[in-house]
């Protein structure tokens, strides 16, 4: 389990969007980079960051709710900054 400020994130805690949609998994918290990978797919898993500005809050139960839609994310791989678009 990590935390940030406040929040606590488990690895393998679903990951929702502000409409409560399933996003994946949050698979890596990297503090230091400033966001969380959250892994997605059944067969073909791909990993998608984001930032930790645009995590809402972590429930009781260890979920993760973004204030983003599911259609705001990018796919991402490697270790460049996370990719995040809205033009909302």
């Amino acid at each position: 389990m990590d935390e940030m400020a406040g929040q606590q994130f488990h690895r393998g805690a679903p990951v929702y969007d502000v409409v409560g949609a399933m996003v994946g998994r949050r698979h890596v918290y990297d503090p230091e980079g400033g966001y969380i990978t959250v892994r997605h797919g059944v067969l073909f898993h791909r990993d998608a960051s984001i930032p930790l500005d645009a995590i809402r809050i972590t429930d009781l139960q260890g979920n993760v709710h973004l204030h983003l839609f599911k259609d705001d994310l990018v796919d991402h791989r490697g270790d460049d900054p996370p990719i995040v678009t809205s033009n909302k």
